[in-house]
């Protein structure tokens, strides 16, 4: 199942690696989750899970076999550009699922 579990953390079920080949851990999910669940949100679970989806399509894929290998490849500007950037696709996609819920409600 794909979303966000109850400790917050963004799961995706893409079912068993192919050909043995394990998959890459997308580093930005966590970021995203968190700095969402910071905000406190008045959003549902379908609601968060559809946040989380649009912030991460409008940030840039980084994918890491290690957390540590994430980590030590970011300078503290990089760090910084990187966490305006989450918080500005979480404005940005909350916004839309504010407004299309407001419009459902209409």
């Amino acid at each position: 199942m794909t979303g966000i579990t109850a400790a917050g953390e963004w799961r995706h079920n893409s079912g068993p690696p192919a050909h043995g080949i394990e998959p890459r851990a997308a580093r930005l999910d966590r970021r995203v989750t968190a700095a969402l669940g910071a905000r406190g949100a008045d959003l549902d679970q379908e609601q968060l899970t559809d946040v989380v989806c649009l912030a991460l399509n409008n940030l840039p894929p980084r994918y890491v076999r290690h957390t540590v290998d994430y980590l030590s490849h970011l300078t503290p500007r990089e760090q910084r550009e990187l966490e305006a950037a989450v918080d500005q696709a979480i404005a940005e996609a909350a916004g839309v699922i504010i407004r299309r819920r407001g419009s459902d409600q209409r």
